[in-house]
């Protein structure tokens, strides 16, 4: 466990992560909610993306932020927007409004995955890492099974706005926590505020969030493909963005930060597309309630836990590429038998439950590897920057994931297949697999830098 003396602010990082944790499994529940009260279903992945898109810009500018004024000034910030979000999703009268709302929470939420990297590098010696991301993990495992009974219920019976309101209380709280731990910890010297960078690192990160919300807009609008013309040159101009704001030699799969990012994002994009979706296919396909639907998120969050510990136990900075080899074979395996049980309406939705639950023991062993390994590559002087670029690829990750499956279930409807998002993921797995043997191939990438490889950064 990490020392005594940082109880105060384990417990805070770990409340920040339990109440991300708690919206999004709530969020995510509450779509099959939305939709009905809406009238709309190719809309719904604009709910899930808008708050991931958002989270880009947040995870940049407040990470540039917290390097002149210090990570409890950007929580400060994140947390009030997060809030903020929250209480206007809930009072949304409309699918717009909502999907505005969401953009607010998405900046707030931005700060809590990059700003706490920079912590735990400050406070937290090595050997006690793997143990503080398997706690984040755990942190997963209480909302896992309240948040999505609970929010099939809420929505049930009192409206999915009260879903929004539910989590308000629960992020107050853990950002009180949060900064009154890190108020013992001291300041940082200040440093020199670079306001023509935070300029330009912003903007770069609203025109990548803009041209991939375009993109995923075009594929959620799917019948109506003339709009489809759209999606290349959105992607040009949002790969050139993204192009600055990654570190050099991003893509490039040479060992050390330059793998670790791609992996980051090619991984998330591959598994948590379909993530998002599953309570909405066993609810609209499979005939699950709202409630029991909620079972695949808490099924995953265990397994996925079970990943995450067996890496706190067992991890070595010499065994990681081969825990992160393992984690996405085993991840391989459940996303295709997943996509099996999907693709056949007679199959029980609980074979897809089974089959998810595997892929996600295998992607929280793999997730944790790599957020381990962020710390061990990267350059102390250079960490805001590449825990922003990590989080940033995670975030694009899910969100080109999600809006790349949203587009796949939309075709899959307007073809008129009875079973449209069970189908449409069915399909996607395709997709996932393939991003997941580019993860297997270029997995012993991640080991630790060497001279040569520092050179080349």
């Amino acid at each position: 466990m990490p020392r005594s003396r940082n109880w105060a602010l384990t417990v805070g990082l770990v409340s920040l992560v339990t109440s991300a944790a708690f919206e999004n499994l709530a969020a995510t529940t509450a779509l099959g909610a939305i939709g009905r009260s809406f009238h709309t279903t190719s809309g719904l992945s604009l709910v899930l993306t808008s708050y991931l898109l958002a989270e880009i810009v947040g995870v940049v500018t407040l990470s540039e932020y917290a390097k002149a004024r210090g990570p409890r000034s950007a929580l400060r910030i994140g947390g009030l927007l997060f809030q903020a979000g929250l209480l206007l999703s809930a009072l949304s009268p409309n699918l717009w409004l909502l999907v505005l709302a969401r953009v607010a929470q998405g900046l707030g939420g931005g700060s809590f995955g990059a700003v706490a990297y920079v912590v735990i590098n400050d406070h937290y010696p090595t050997e006690n890492r793997p143990r503080l991301f398997f706690l984040f993990s755990m942190a997963w495992v209480a909302p896992s099974l309240v948040a999505p009974g609970l929010a099939g219920i809420v929505a049930n019976r009192f409206g999915w706005e009260w879903v929004f309101a539910m989590v308000i209380p629960l992020a107050v709280a853990a950002s009180l926590v949060t900064d009154r731990a890190l108020a013992t910890k001291g300041t940082r010297p200040p440093a020199a505020f670079d306001h023509g960078r935070l300029r330009r690192r912003s903007g770069l990160s609203v025109l990548l969030a803009a041209c991939a919300f375009l993109a995923l807009w075009t594929l959620s609008a799917i019948p109506h493909y003339a709009l489809l013309a759209l999606v290349l040159p959105a992607g040009a101009l949002g790969t050139w963005a993204l192009w600055h704001l990654l570190p050099r030699r991003s893509f490039s799969f040479a060992p050390g930060v330059a793998s670790v990012v791609p992996l980051r994002m090619l991984s998330s994009m591959a598994f948590f597309g379909i993530d998002g979706y599953m309570p909405l296919a066993l609810f609209r396909d499979r005939g699950f309630s709202l409630a029991l639907a909620g079972i695949t998120l808490t099924a995953g969050t265990f397994t996925w836990t079970a990943g995450s510990y067996w890496h706190s136990r067992v991890s070595t900075s010499q065994r990681r590429p081969a825990l992160f080899r393992l984690g996405i074979a085993v991840t391989a395996t459940g996303t295709a038998a997943n996509g099996v049980a999907l693709a056949l309406p007679h199959v029980s939705g609980w074979v897809a439950v089974g089959a998810w639950s595997i892929a996600a023991l295998g992607m929280g062993l793999a997730y944790v590897v790599l957020s381990v390994s962020l710390l061990d590559v990267a350059p102390r002087e250079r960490l805001e920057e590449s825990s922003a670029a990590n989080s940033l690829a995670d975030i694009l990750g899910i969100a080109l994931g999600t809006g790349i499956a949203g587009g796949m279930i939309a075709t899959a409807l307007a073809i008129g297949s009875s079973h449209g998002v069970a189908t449409g993921l069915a399909i996607d797995t395709i997709w996932s697999l393939l991003l997941l043997m580019v993860c297997f191939r270029f997995a012993p990438n991640i080991r630790l830098r060497t001279a040569p490889d520092a050179e080349g950064r």
